[in-house]
C-alpha cells in the first residue's frame, strides 16, 4: 500500500472518532447546592462573679489571717463556688503560708479535701505541710506507702510511719529496690524498726530477697 494512502486512511479514522465524540451529549452537571452560612457559635455565658468569694480569695492572697479568723467568727463560709479555679487552700499551698494552711485545715470538714492536701504536699516534697495535714486529721492511708518511699526522703517515710502507715501490704519495698537501692535501703531500715515480727514474716517472701540483693549490690559497688 502506498504511503499516501496509509496517511489518508489514518486521517479518516481520526476524523470519524472526532465526529463521534462531538455527537455524544455533554454530561449533565448537577447544580452545586448553595452553601449555607455557618451558624455562629453560641457564646457561653460567663459565670457570675461572686463578690464574697472574691473578697475571701483576696484575703488569702494577702495572708490576712486575723481578718480570716474574723470572717469565720462572723459565720461566713471558707468555700468558693465550684466554677472558681482558685480556692483558699490552693492559694495557701502556693504561697507556703503555714499558719494559713493550718487555719484552713482546722476549719475543713471534708475528709477528702484534707487527704488531697496531704497528697499534694507529698508530691511536692513539702514535709512541713504533710505534718500539718496529718496533725489536722488527714488520713495516712490517703497516700500509698509506695509513693511515700518514692519521695526518697527518709524523713518523710519516718513521718508517715509515726502516724501508722503500713510498710508491708503489697510489698512496696520490692519495687523501690529496683529503682534506687541505697535510698530504699535506708527507708527500709527505718521501717523495719516499727514493723511487728508477724508482719515481717508475712512480707519476707517478696521483700527480703530484694534486701539481700540490694546489700550485695552496695557491697560490690554496683549500686
Amino acid at each position: 500500500m502506498a504511503r499516501y494512502d496509509l496517511m489518508h486512511w489514518s486521517q479518516r479514522v481520526r476524523d470519524q472518532q472526532a465526529a463521534a465524540r462531538a455527537a455524544q451529549p455533554a454530561p449533565s452537571v448537577l447544580p452545586t447546592p448553595a452553601r449555607q452560612p455557618a451558624k455562629p457559635r453560641a457564646s457561653r455565658p460567663k459565670p457570675p462573679r461572686d463578690e464574697e468569694a472574691e473578697q475571701l480569695l483576696r484575703l488569702c492572697r494577702e495572708g490576712r489571717l486575723f481578718e480570716l479568723q474574723a470572717w469565720v467568727a462572723a459565720g461566713k463560709s471558707l468555700s468558693v463556688p465550684a466554677h472558681y479555679r482558685q480556692t483558699p487552700m490552693r492559694i495557701a499551698l502556693n504561697t507556703g503560708f503555714h499558719s494559713l494552711i493550718e487555719f484552713l485545715l482546722r476549719h475543713e470538714e471534708n475528709q477528702s479535701a484534707k487527704d488531697d492536701v496531704l497528697r499534694q504536699a507529698c508530691w511536692s516534697g513539702q514535709r512541713s505541710v504533710m505534718q500539718l495535714a496529718l496533725n489536722e486529721g488527714a488520713s495516712v492511708c490517703g497516700v500509698s506507702f509506695q509513693n511515700v518511699i518514692e519521695t526518697w526522703d527518709r524523713g518523710v517515710a519516718q513521718l508517715f510511719l509515726e502516724h501508722g502507715a503500713d510498710p508491708v501490704t503489697n510489698a512496696p519495698f520490692a519495687r523501690a529496690f529496683k529503682a534506687r537501692v541505697k535510698a530504699a535501703l535506708g527507708i527500709f531500715s527505718t521501717a523495719s524498726v516499727r514493723v511487728p515480727n508477724s508482719q515481717k514474716r508475712c512480707s519476707c517472701k517478696r521483700t527480703w530477697p530484694c534486701v539481700r540483693l540490694a546489700r550485695m549490690r552496695i557491697s560490690s559497688g554496683s549500686a
